[in-house]
C-alpha cells in the first residue's frame, strides 16, 4: 500500500544524496546541491540581495550628497589610458543625477582632494557616500565634508556609483568603437 509519489521522491533524494558524495561532483561541485552537500552549502552561498530604492533619503540640492569611486583605465595588458592616465576619478551628485569623470595618475589622497576640491568649486558638498579606501578618508578631512562608507567588498551597497562607472565606461567604449578606434 505505499504510494508511488512518496517512493519516487525518496528515490531521487537517495539519488541526490549519493552523486553528493560522488567522486565526480567533488571535482567541481557542479550541479550545487545545496542541500545534500556541505561543501556546496558554505562554498556557494550568496549575500542576501540588496534592493532599488531602499535608501530612505532624497537629497534635492547640489552638493547634499555625492557619492565617488576610483575606475582603473589599464588595458588587458596593464598599459595605461592615453595621457598616462591609469585611473579615472568618477563623481556623482546625488541631486543633480550629473556624473563627473575626471582621469587620474594615481589614488593619492592629495590627487583625488585636487579634483574633489576643482569639482566642488565655491559649493559646499555635505556628504561623500564611498567605500572605505585611505585616499578617500584623508581627501574628506582634508574638504572637511562628511564621509560616510560603504561595505567594503560588497558592490550593491555603492550600487549608484557603481552604475556610474558601468555607464562612463561602455560610453567611452562606443565612443572609442565609433571613431574607429580599439576598444
Amino acid at each position: 500500500d505505499s504510494d508511488p509519489e512518496v517512493a519516487d521522491a525518496k528515490a531521487v533524494k537517495t539519488s541526490l544524496w549519493e552523486r553528493s558524495i560522488s567522486k565526480r561532483h567533488k571535482l567541481n561541485h557542479k550541479p550545487a546541491l545545496s542541500h545534500h552537500c556541505d561543501t556546496c552549502m558554505i562554498g556557494k552561498s550568496k549575500n542576501a540581495r540588496k534592493y532599488k530604492g531602499k535608501s530612505e533619503r532624497q537629497p534635492e540640492t547640489y552638493g547634499e550628497t555625492w557619492t565617488m569611486d576610483h575606475v582603473s583605465m589599464t588595458d588587458w595588458f596593464g598599459q595605461p589610458g592615453i595621457g598616462g592616465y591609469d585611473q579615472m576619478l568618477n563623481v556623482k551628485d546625488n541631486a543633480t543625477k550629473r556624473t563627473y569623470a575626471q582621469p587620474v595618475l594615481g589614488m593619492t589622497a592629495e590627487e583625488t582632494f585636487d579634483e574633489l576640491n576643482q569639482l566642488r568649486g565655491k559649493d559646499v558638498v555635505d556628504r561623500i557616500y564611498c567605500d572605505n579606501y585611505p585616499s578617500y578618508k584623508k581627501a574628506c578631512r582634508l574638504m572637511k565634508t562628511m564621509r560616510e562608507f560603504s561595505q567594503p567588498g560588497i558592490h550593491e551597497t555603492n550600487a549608484i556609483i557603481e552604475r556610474a562607472n558601468s555607464d562612463t565606461l561602455q560610453g567611452t567604449r562606443a565612443c572609442l568603437v565609433e571613431a574607429g578606434h580599439p576598444s
